[in-house]
């Protein structure tokens, strides 16, 4: 005691002080209260697809985003803050459990919000589906004139057995919701959402396990509840379920390979790129991902990696040629299986800017009369176009195809003999004498296909173009692992939607097809950003 009564902060023995102790947020951050803030976080990501079962209003869900995400990143600062980029995979497992939860929910439980299928109720997309006009070009088999790839009519026919698509077809209409759990088309249905929802799944648990985060859960919930994933094919007998989900798993490699490379991965992002190509043709554009990877290899050690690139390229190619060397062997005729799969849009591209003086070109004189007429034609129906569209570019650009091909080209009834290899004799000198028109075409095709709003990148008031300059931005702030990766997930949905241009008319389904892809690199970004504002607020100092 000193003289005043109080007690001593000071002990005379050695004069030490002695301070009270302070709080800080590593001694209240306790295992107990880490688990906490993970199970609340990760259970919360559950409201959504139950929101959607309940048809919660869309301003309330959209609130409930909003605080969704800000208590997933307080999950993943705390993680952060208490284990730096050494989380335990424990704390990431709940995470990834909800985000199996709400798929489960979303795909069995809720009802399909963007529904194609006339039905009288709200289907869920696991209980009901449909087939559309094109889809017959699938379940009926793949042969050696077929105008489709060969790889979903063949999952077609793993999945069902002793299916009659003749006896099937005649029965069941085209857009008719079809729900009898017995319908062998309901198998197939059921499993291309299984290998949707797996593939998506995996991709999730990989970014995970590789940025060290629970964030990529909340972003493959949004991607579903966004409508990216497969959108008005998911319960439709249709390519795109098939193809998104061998597109999954590729970005699982890519991401992968980018953050700890691997040379079997090389192989494996060849096959992939295989797959996709067989399930449809403009899913070639995913190739762009063994390149990147190849060319990350190849900076870090160009010897270490140039075999397993050279069997990644090995292995596409090899799956490439199957459609080409199946119609060699049924028809002698290496070309025969390509101007099968390009004859449409071939033809009505070809029609978009033939000339009168074009006609000389064609190999025979029924060729010239029928290019004359239809010429001839031409002006009256794109004035129809025009007058339909009101003024609007992107309507038109899509319906000039589209008339071209089904108005003119191939109306009902007319079915020339060896038809491929007729439109095919066609369109070609046409093209090459006017490639310069077919380039701008298709260049105005990809323009308005990204700045329309089929497109699902748009911010009210802004331009996507202004979004994908903010994306370049970020990619060069970014630099390393994360800018690399951004920077290719949006050039594939860039180059696809080109690849689309080129080939067929830029409708919504093809350009939704790859969006997700720049929705997965805006994500990174945002996660780089994350990170390197949490490092910057951790090695602050600390005032006294």
């Amino acid at each position: 005691m000193i003289g005043n009564g109080r007690p001593s902060e000071f002990v005379t023995s050695n004069r030490a002080v002695v301070r009270p102790r302070r709080l800080s947020i590593d001694s209240l951050v306790t295992p107990n209260v880490i688990w906490a803030i993970v199970l609340t976080a990760s259970a919360s990501i559950l409201s959504i697809p139950l929101a959607v079962a309940w048809y919660v209003s869309l301003a309330k869900t959209i609130a409930l985003w909003a605080v969704i995400v800000l208590m997933n990143v307080l999950a993943a600062w705390t993680l952060r803050k208490k284990f730096g980029s050494s989380t335990p995979k424990r704390y990431l497992l709940p995470f990834f459990v909800a985000v199996l939860i709400s798929f489960y929910l979303f795909a069995a439980r809720a009802p399909h919000r963007p529904q194609q299928c006339v039905a009288k109720v709200a289907y869920s997309a696991w209980d009901a589906f449909c087939t559309q006009p094109d889809s017959a070009s699938y379940y009926f088999g793949y042969f050696p004139a077929s105008s489709r790839q060969p790889l979903y009519p063949w999952f077609i026919k793993l999945v069902t057995s002793g299916f009659n698509a003749q006896q099937w077809a005649r029965r069941h209409p085209a857009g008719v919701a079809i729900s009898d759990p017995t319908d062998p088309l309901l198998r197939v249905e059921r499993a291309q959402i299984l290998f949707l929802l797996g593939s998506a799944s995996l991709t999730c648990l990989w970014m995970m396990y590789l940025l060290n985060s629970p964030l990529p859960g909340i972003l493959f919930v949004s991607l579903y509840y966004g409508v990216f994933m497969v959108p008005h094919e998911l319960n439709q007998i249709m390519t795109e379920t098939l193809v998104q989900a061998w597109l999954f798993l590729l970005v699982s490699a890519f991401l992968a390979f980018v953050w700890k490379p691997r040379k079997q991965l090389l192989p494996v992002a060849g096959a992939l790129c295989g797959a996709l190509y067989l399930t449809r043709q403009a899913s070639g554009y995913a190739v762009i991902f063994m390149v990147a990877m190849i060319i990350w290899g190849m900076i870090r050690n160009r010897r270490a990696y140039w075999l397993a690139s050279a069997l990644s390229l090995m292995a596409f190619a090899c799956l490439a040629v199957i459609p080409d060397a199946y119609g060699y062997v049924k028809l002698g005729n290496v070309s025969s299986a390509q101007n099968n799969l390009q004859y449409q849009y071939r033809i009505a591209y070809a029609l978009q800017f033939a000339q009168p003086q074009d006609a000389r070109l064609m190999p025979d004189e029924y060729s010239r009369h029928w290019l004359v007429e239809k010429i001839n034609m031409r002006q009256s129906a794109h004035n129809k176009v025009r007058e339909m569209c009101q003024g609007d570019p992107y309507c038109q650009q899509v319906y000039y195809i589209n008339t071209n091909l089904y108005n003119l080209a191939t109306p009902p009834g007319f079915d020339p003999p060896n038809r491929a290899q007729f439109y095919m004799n066609i369109a070609t000198p046409i093209l090459k004498r006017h490639p310069v028109d077919y380039f701008l075409f298709a260049f105005r095709s990809w323009t308005l296909a990204i700045t329309n709003g089929v497109s699902k990148i748009r911010i009210p008031g802004i331009t996507p173009w202004f979004v994908y300059a903010l994306c370049l931005v970020g990619i060069v702030w970014s630099r390393g692992q994360v800018g690399f990766s951004a920077g290719f997930l949006i050039l594939g949905h860039l180059f696809h939607v080109a690849l689309s241009c080129l080939f067929a008319a830029p409708i919504g389904r093809m350009i939704r097809a790859s969006e997700f892809l720049v929705v997965i690199a805006v994500f990174l970004l945002l996660w780089e950003a994350f990170e390197r504002i949490s490092a910057g607020l951790m090695t602050m100092p600390k005032a006294d």
